[in-house]
């Protein structure tokens, strides 16, 4: 890892180190903190890599006891040209897809993820039964981690305070950072810490966008403080306080720290209809074609991990229809570089469009239909990228309909039904209302 100047007293460190041609497109980070001075660390990274022996290391430091890691999770799609001396080259992408998890050994008061994807490449041609040389491979996926950090968090009096210190490597494009305190916390002017670092006060989360420079090493230092709530002095007057701690100490001997972490910290989900507007629809510039949508809001204190869309297309007496996996905004366009005037399938990119985190306070948005100057609109997904954007299975006549929507997440659940009136011949001419 990048050398760092003498560490504070109180402090979680995390470093990020890419290796072999291999980048990361993004690094998301949630910090979550518990009165018992522990916390967790969420983490996602959206990797790319060419050539051989690509690999990334993320490594967790901290003040106190070890980091305890609790899971991490690879997903990951390969592509390459294969072929005898570039002749009769062959595209080889999307069907091969792999996963797996990756553990954390703890050295010192460490604990670090290592990734190597040098046997994807074999295992994607195995997977084909083809033998022989590669000439070109690309590789992309995400790593999603989680780990406890124990004994970290300072405190004084009712004042919680905790240094965050960030580093890595040039090939890193940019990171977003939030920082969750508990809910009862309060607002609290940062006196304590490292004078040299930078202070914010946290009402109950503090949120950063880091835009780097990819040929400069990241680099950012935080101080956190938040005051916790005084304790009524009768819960500290035995004999009240005695049975207090036994029933407290017997609380959490036998509840997990991950029962806990998901009752404190989980998100909240809701579904909207976004207002008729100057971007809504949103018109593309080229065919006209308008992209109506709806917004995932996450008004919860934790992110929504994996979150994938579901939704379901019923007629006016329920009947269903059809059913589809959704596409993100944020997420890629399953298509390559247009060839002849015509773009190029990538299949291999639908994962990364179908399965996103929903940050705190940061909506996600999805087109559910979209419709030209005739009477018939589409439901639209990444495979309506390889139909001119209108898959002739999901057309839908002028009438209303129920659509049905789910987003599922690795650690939320939310389903929504809504009201779609297709009304006439015109892009202007859907609507959309909730039920």
């Amino acid at each position: 890892m990048t050398a760092s100047a003498e560490l504070p007293q109180n402090y979680v460190k995390i470093s990020c180190l890419t290796q072999n041609d291999m980048s990361l497109d993004s690094l998301s980070l949630s910090l979550i903190t518990f009165e018992n001075n522990s916390a967790i660390v969420v983490g996602t990274s959206i990797f790319q890599a060419v050539g051989n022996n690509p690999a990334l290391t993320i490594e967790i430091d901290s003040s106190g006891s070890p980091p305890f890691p609790m899971n991490g999770t690879v997903l990951s799609n390969v592509a390459f040209y294969y072929g005898a001396n570039g002749i009769n080259r062959n595209y080889f992408v999307g069907s091969y897809q792999e996963g797996f998890s990756v553990e954390a050994p703890q050295v010192g008061n460490s604990a670090s993820y290592n990734i190597n994807l040098a046997s994807s490449i074999e295992n994607a041609k195995n997977d084909i039964g083809y033998n022989g040389n590669i000439e070109n491979v690309g590789i992309r996926g995400t790593f999603t981690f989680e780990t406890e950090i124990r004994n970290s968090i300072g405190m004084t009096g009712q004042t919680q305070f905790l240094n965050v210190i960030l580093d890595g490597n040039g090939n890193l494009s940019a990171v977003t950072f939030d920082f969750t305190i508990p809910q009862k916390a309060q607002l609290e002017e940062a006196t304590n810490g490292d004078q040299n670092m930078e202070k914010a006060g946290v009402p109950y989360e503090v949120g950063s966008n880091i835009v780097l420079n990819p040929t400069q090493p990241l680099g950012a230092n935080m101080y956190f403080e938040w005051l916790l709530p005084e304790e009524p002095f009768w819960l500290l007057s035995p004999p009240f306080s005695w049975i207090l701690s036994a029933l407290v100490g017997a609380i959490f001997v036998s509840i997990p720290v991950k029962y806990i972490t998901d009752r404190t910290a989980r998100p909240k989900l809701l579904i909207k209809v976004p207002k008729k507007g100057l971007n809504e629809p949103a018109i593309h510039p080229n065919s006209g074609i308008a992209f109506y949508h709806l917004i995932v809001e996450n008004n919860g204190k934790s992110s929504a991990t994996d979150s994938e869309l579901t939704l379901r297309f019923r007629n006016h007496t329920g009947l269903e229809l059809f059913n589809l996996r959704g596409k993100w905004d944020s997420g890629p366009e399953p298509i390559g570089p247009i060839i002849n005037g015509q773009p190029t399938p990538m299949p291999s990119l639908i994962p990364f469009a179908e399965r996103i985190n929903i940050r705190r306070k940061m909506p996600e948005a999805f087109c559910i239909v979209i419709k030209d100057n005739q009477a018939e609109c589409y439901a639209f997904n990444c495979d309506s990228y390889f139909h001119g954007f209108k898959n002739g299975s999901w057309q839908l006549p002028i009438g209303n309909f129920i659509v049905e929507v789910e987003v599922r997440s690795g650690n939320a659940e939310k389903k929504q039904q809504f009201l779609l009136k297709n009304k006439g011949n015109t892009i202007q001419d859907i609507e959309i209302q909730n039920l």
